[in-house]
């Protein structure tokens, strides 16, 4: 009788502790399931956020039918995908785009004129349907290579990409983080190619 009794307690111990255990495996599961979602939903939520954002802002669109065309005052820092206590500062990147359409063949110049001085280290590259058309120092040496010619009803986007290398000389970069912010102005010269 005793014999069947600690039989009894044994088996009931063991499937407790079986209980336990599974029940302690699936909350863990849960857990990291749970877990692991939630910041899946966050990055998606973020992303889509940025990309709506970035689907309207930065876009600046000219008609080259005009001789000239000006277009006010850009700063750098409404172009960042990264702030760094609300500055462009080494690390930080960004890019706008330049969309230019006609409707008449025409020839057109992108140029840039500089507000301020820029940072040393700032890099600037220009691309047309993601093939780079060059890369350069200064947004006024990228301008000797942005021009071309439009077909009659073809709209045109120029990327500008920019991007300031973190680490790359610390003395110069710690003097040029005093610059708040890089202003300049795009220009767009068109004119009728017959």
């Amino acid at each position: 009788m005793i014999k069947k009794f600690l039989k009894i307690i044994i088996i009931c111990l063991i499937l407790i502790i079986v209980l336990i255990f599974i029940f302690k495996s699936k909350s863990e599961i849960s857990f990291d399931d749970t877990l692991f979602l939630k910041l899946f939903q966050s990055s998606q939520e973020k992303s889509n956020d940025n990309s709506k954002q970035n689907a309207t802002k930065d876009y600046y669109e000219f008609n080259v039918d005009s001789k000239t065309e000006k277009i006010q005052l850009v700063d750098l820092y409404s172009t960042t995908d990264n702030l760094i206590k609300e500055k462009i500062a080494p690390g930080t990147k960004g890019e706008f785009s330049i969309g230019l359409k006609t409707n008449k063949k025409s020839q057109y110049k992108i140029y840039f004129i500089s507000k301020n001085n820029k940072p040393i280290n700032l890099k600037f590259e220009a691309l047309e349907n993601d093939n780079l058309i060059c890369k350069s120092n200064t947004l006024e040496e990228l301008s000797n290579n942005l021009k071309g010619t439009l077909q009659k009803n073809e709209l045109k986007i120029i990327k500008i990409k920019w991007c300031w290398e973190y680490e790359s000389q610390g003395q110069q970069d710690t003097k040029d983080s005093k610059i708040e912010k890089y202003e300049f102005e795009i220009h767009v010269e068109g004119e009728e190619k017959r």
